[in-house]
C-alpha cells in the first residue's frame, strides 16, 4: 500500500522548533504558509479539503507547485539546522537522508532514483556511491517480492562496482598528475637533466598507457592533461597541440566537464591558444580569444582568471602578427585590469604579462613605457619565482639604454646583468651565451667591432635555439630580431 502524501508526512514529522523556523522563513509567502497550517491541522491528509480551505482564505495558487515548493522549503530548513549527521556535505544526499530518517520513503525513492541516474550519467562517482547506498537501504526494506528485490540489488551492486573502479582509477590519475605539478610550477628550470628525466619517468607510468581503455570522460580528461604536460615540457609541441585540441573538444562535447571544471576549461583554451600561436594558426587563435571572452559570463570563474588568460593570449597574438594597434586600443583597460586584479593573479603569470607589455612598447620604440614595465618586474619581491623572465627583463634594459644612446646606463646595466647571471646556480644555454658575450664586450656605439661581435652572438644563439625548449624564450622576446636590427 502506498504511503500517505509525502508533504503531509514531512509536516507531521516536524517538532515545534522546526515549525517555528519554517514560519519565520515563509513570512513573505502567505499562501504557502497557509497551506502549511492547513496540513498541520489535518489528522488525515485530504487534498480536496485543503484546496477548498485555501480558496476560502483567498489564496488561488497552483496546488501542485505549492506542495513541491513547501516540501523543498521544509527540507531546506531541516538541512540548514542540522549541524551534524550523515551526508551533511552533499545537499541532495542530505535531504534524501532526512526523508529516510523521517520515514517519507516514497519521496526518498523518487529523489534517489532520479539523482542516482544523473550522477552516474555525469560520472560523479562519489555522489553515485552515496546515493546508491541510500537506494540499497530502501531496497532492503522492501520485502514484498524477494526475487525481484535480489535482482535489483545485484544490478545496483554491479553499477557500484563499476563506479568504485572508475573512482579509484580517477584518484590514481589525479595523484599522478599532481605529483608532477612541480614541473609546471618550476617550468623555467625544465631544461635541466633532472626535470627531463622526471618527465620521461612520468611518461612511462603504466596509467598513461592504453588510452583506448578509458571509457570515462573524466578519466579521458586526466589522461589528456598528463599527456599534454609531458609533450609540452619535452619539446614535442605538435603532439602537445594535438593533446590540447582533443582536450578542448572533449570539454565542448561533454557539458558536465565544463560545469565541473570551468577553471580547467579556461586554462586549456588558453594553453591551446599558445600552441596555435607557436604554429602560426592565427585564425584559430582569434576564435579561441572569442571563446574565452564568451566564457567570461560563466559562473564560478574569477574575473582575474578571465582577464589574465585573455590578455596574455591577446598580447601574444598581437606581438606575433605585429598587429600592435589591436593591443594599443586595449591598453587603458589592461592597465585598469592589472590594478584591479594584481593581488589575485599569481606572480608567475603576472610576470609574463608585464614582460609582453614591455616588449609591445619596445618593438614600437616606446622605450620609456617599456622601461616602466621592466622595472616593475625587477622591483617585485617575488621576482625569483620567474628567473627566466627576470633575466630577459635585465637584458632588454641593456638594449633599451643602448638604443637611446645612454652610454653610462648601458654600461651599469651590463655590469648588473653580468653579476646577476654569474650568481645563478643554473643557466639556460642562451643565458650562458649572453653571459660570455657580456664578459667580453661592451654595448657601445664607439666599439667598431660591436656589429661583428653581435653577428657572432646571433650565430651562436641560432644554433642554441634549434633546441625547441631553448627556443621557447623567443616567444617572450625575439632577441634574434633585435640583433638583426642593430647589426646591419
Amino acid at each position: 500500500m502506498a504511503q500517505p502524501e509525502a508533504l503531509f508526512l514531512l509536516i507531521k514529522s516536524l517538532d515545534n522548533g522546526e515549525k517555528a523556523l519554517l514560519r519565520s522563513a515563509e513570512k513573505g509567502s502567505a499562501g504557502y504558509l497557509a497551506l502549511f497550517d492547513i496540513l498541520s491541522r489535518q489528522k488525515d491528509f485530504d487534498e480536496r479539503k485543503a484546496k477548498k480551505k485555501l480558496i476560502s482564505l483567498g489564496f488561488d495558487i497552483n496546488f501542485a507547485y505549492a506542495k513541491h515548493y513547501l516540501t523543498k522549503q521544509i527540507l531546506r530548513v531541516i538541512r540548514e539546522n542540522e549541524v551534524t549527521g550523515p551526508n551533511v556535505g552533499n545537499q541532495l544526499v542530505h535531504e534524501i537522508d532526512i526523508l529516510m530518517r523521517r520515514r517519507v520513503f516514497d519521496l526518498a525513492e523518487k529523489m534517489v532514483e532520479k539523482a542516482r541516474a544523473k550522477t552516474l550519467g555525469e560520472e560523479r562517482f562519489h555522489e553515485f556511491l552515496q546515493l546508491s547506498g541510500l537506494q540499497m537501504s530502501l531496497l532492503l526494506r522492501n520485502g514484498t517480492d524477494m526475487a525481484e528485490t535480489l535482482d535489483q540489488i545485484n544490478a545496483l551492486n554491479a553499477e557500484r562496482s563499476t563506479a568504485r573502479a572508475a573512482l579509484n582509477k580517477l584518484g590514481e590519475f589525479e595523484d599522478l598528475y599532481y605529483s608532477y605539478r612541480p614541473i609546471v610550477k618550476h617550468k623555467q628550470s625544465a631544461r635541466n637533466e633532472w626535470d627531463l628525466a622526471s618527465i620521461q619517468a612520468f611518461s612511462a607510468h603504466p596509467l598513461l598507457q592504453g588510452q583506448e581503455t578509458l571509457g570515462s570522460a573524466r578519466l579521458q580528461r586526466m589522461y589528456l592533461l598528463c599527456k599534454s604536460m609531458i609533450h609540452a615540457f619535452s619539446g614535442s609541441y605538435a603532439q602537445a597541440q594535438d593533446d590540447l585540441q582533443a582536450l578542448v573538444d572533449l570539454y565542448r562535447s561533454v557539458a558536465f566537464l565544463r560545469d565541473d571544471y570551468p577553471e580547467g576549461y579556461l586554462n586549456d583554451l588558453w594553453r591551446l591558444g599558445g600552441m596555435k600561436l607557436h604554429f602560426g594558426d592565427f585564425a584559430a587563435v582569434e576564435n579561441l580569444l572569442k571563446e574565452i571572452k564568451d566564457f567570461s559570463e560563466l559562473k564560478g570563474i574569477h574575473a582575474s582568471d578571465i582577464f589574465e588568460k585573455y590578455q596574455r593570449l591577446l598580447l601574444g597574438y598581437a606581438l606575433q602578427t605585429q598587429n600592435y594597434g589591436l593591443v594599443n586600443a586595449e591598453l587603458p583597460s589592461i592597465k585598469a585590469g592589472l590594478e584591479i586584479h594584481r593581488a589575485s593573479i599569481p606572480w608567475t603569470s603576472q610576470a609574463m604579462l608585464l614582460l609582453w607589455l614591455a616588449r609591445l612598447h619596445f618593438e614600437q620604440r616606446q622605450f620609456k613605457e617599456a622601461k616602466a614595465w621592466l622595472n616593475e618586474i625587477l622591483d617585485h619581491p617575488h621576482r625569483g619565482q620567474r628567473e627566466d623572465i627576470h633575466s630577459l627583463a635585465r637584458i632588454m634594459l641593456i638594449f633599451i639604454y643602448f638604443e637611446t644612446g645612454e652610454a653610462d646606463l648601458t654600461e651599469s646595466q651590463t655590469k648588473a646583468t653580468r653579476k646577476f647571471l654569474q650568481r645563478r646556480d643554473a643557466l639556460y644555454q642562451f643565458e650562458r651565451c649572453i653571459l660570455r658575450f657580456l664578459e667580453k664586450h661592451s654595448f657601445s656605439f664607439k666599439d667598431a667591432q660591436l656589429r661583428d661581435s653581435l653577428r657572432g652572438l646571433r650565430a651562436e644563439l641560432e644554433v642554441i635555439f634549434q633546441d625547441p625548449l631553448e627556443a621557447n624564450i623567443l616567444a617572450y622576446f625575439d632577441i634574434l630580431k633585435w640583433i638583426d636590427s642593430v647589426s646591419k
